[in-house]
């Protein structure tokens, strides 16, 4: 009996549908680009979010206020201080979960992975043409495969592993794929015929960058610390949830009420320097570039928020002009 098993990575079919919902909603591309923009966006909310909160209570200068939630006072209030302290405990989870969710993604993934081949900080692997041999029969992969498995054991290779076959006469690999703590990650090229070890990958040899990006996907996964890791993962994504519902909440108690239309009026001091203007559009066209969905969606946002705001004026023009 053949067939084929569908897999990711090492996980068996139920963990790869999953992996695939995660990663594009099972949408192809275009649920990859909606994974991207909302990596993209999670850490622009969460910062901006804390700013608001930061300058909001700095005359209190409490602990309290910044932590915890208000107990007393309108209920508008008692809102706000509970999305806010929410958001101050679950913020270095959402920028942890931003920042390497984004290294696997289409665009923004693909700048960090130059940034960091650029500065030398590229995860290195092994190359199956290390060895030129006769190809494996399909029949004598099995054997061929617990051969090269014992060739690597007395260099230190230990469960969990994972063999690669070579169809083209190349080294096989025998790579280490434990990823929870502590990681390993050997790798080795074994020659097939002659079982001699022909190219080593160490983990301990990996430039610092490419632990902690190994370290910190494993751990965006939930495999880096077991259990624990898996609980303050929900954690995070539950705070995530109420953030978003109190935050529809608060908009749906101050939408416009009709006649009126538009968006609710904004709260705070605007600031409206010339100085400030030139600092955002800067800082927005760097964040832009290096996540390209950010920019573009942010270019988005501020055409949608111009139209909005010049079309009213246009029609009471036209209206004036022909009265």
């Amino acid at each position: 009996m053949t067939g084929v098993l569908n897999t990711f990575g090492e996980w068996l079919p139920l963990r790869t549908w999953f992996d695939d919902l995660h990663r594009n909603l099972h949408l192809g591309d275009a649920g990859r680009w909606y994974s991207e923009v909302a990596a993209s966006w999670l850490w622009v909310l969460a910062l901006s979010g804390l700013t608001l909160w930061v300058t909001r209570k700095v005359r209190t200068r409490s602990a309290r206020a910044y932590l915890l939630p208000q107990r007393k006072g309108p209920q508008r209030q008692r809102s706000i201080s509970l999305h806010a302290t929410i958001g101050v405990w679950a913020a270095i989870g959402t920028f942890f979960l931003s920042a390497t969710g984004l290294t696997w993604s289409q665009f923004a993934g693909g700048n960090v992975s130059a940034l960091r081949q650029s500065l030398s900080w590229s995860t290195p692997y092994l190359s199956s043409e290390a060895a030129t041999t006769t190809p494996i029969a399909e029949t004598e992969v099995p054997a061929t495969a617990q051969s090269v498995l014992e060739a690597a054991r007395p260099e230190g290779l230990t469960d969990p592993v994972a063999i690669t076959p070579s169809t083209d006469g190349g080294a096989w690999l025998v790579s280490q794929v434990q990823r929870s703590w502590p990681l390993k990650q050997d790798s080795m090229a074994i020659d097939p015929t002659s079982e001699a070890v022909v190219g080593s990958v160490r983990f301990a040899d990996w430039p610092v960058a490419g632990k902690l990006a190994e370290a910190g996907i494993s751990f965006h996964m939930g495999i880096l610390f077991g259990w624990p890791n898996q609980l303050l993962l929900i954690a995070i994504a539950g705070a995530v949830i109420a953030l978003i519902v109190i935050g529809y909440r608060m908009w749906w108690r101050r939408r416009p009420k009709p006649p009126r239309t538009g968006l609710p009026r904004p709260l705070g001091r605007r600031v409206d320097t010339a100085a400030a203007y030139g600092i955002l559009i800067a800082i927005a066209a760097v964040v832009g570039l290096a996540l390209p969905l950010l920019g573009v969606t942010l270019l988005a946002f501020i055409a949608l928020d111009l139209t909005r705001r010049i079309v009213p004026g246009m029609d009471s023009a036209r209206k004036n002009e022909s009265a």
